[in-house]
């Protein structure tokens, strides 16, 4: 059996729901005050797989995923949050690029109009730590 994605596993969730709930789900989606916000006509009267694209669209699937735990938990569906909660993204050693890192050689070459290689960069800005560092 393949894989559930996060996108299935947010449809799932919010399908599953009672209708009390999911529109609670969308009343605090609508209320978050951190960014980005969710316009109200973009979930207003609409069903859970609009719903599903908009948390998708707007906030990417992990981060769509996030949220939805977030909020499943502010209105006491802990159940649904903690199994959302369970679905992770593909990470790179399952998809077989932890192999062959070869690749990665030609980073830490400077350019010859830079003084430092881009792994320094990145190093630096946080990013590739974040990158080098997932779980597997």
């Amino acid at each position: 059996m393949p894989r559930k994605t996060i996108k299935m596993a947010l449809s799932d969730t919010l399908e599953n729901l009672s209708q009390q709930n999911f529109a609670k789900f969308c009343h605090r989606l609508l209320d978050r005050r951190n960014e980005p916000r969710v316009r109200r006509n973009r979930v207003e009267g609409k069903s859970y797989l609009d719903v599903v694209d908009v948390l998708v669209s707007t906030f990417t699937e992990s981060g769509g995923r996030n949220v939805a735990v977030e909020i499943l938990r502010q209105i006491g569906c802990s159940e649904e949050a903690e199994e959302l909660g369970e679905v992770n993204d593909y990470p790179i050693s399952r998809l077989g690029l932890h192999r062959d890192l070869s690749w990665l050689n030609l980073l830490f070459q400077p350019h010859p109009l830079q003084t430092e290689p881009l792994p320094s960069r990145l190093l630096k800005s946080g990013w590739m730590v974040d990158f080098l560092f997932m779980n597997p």
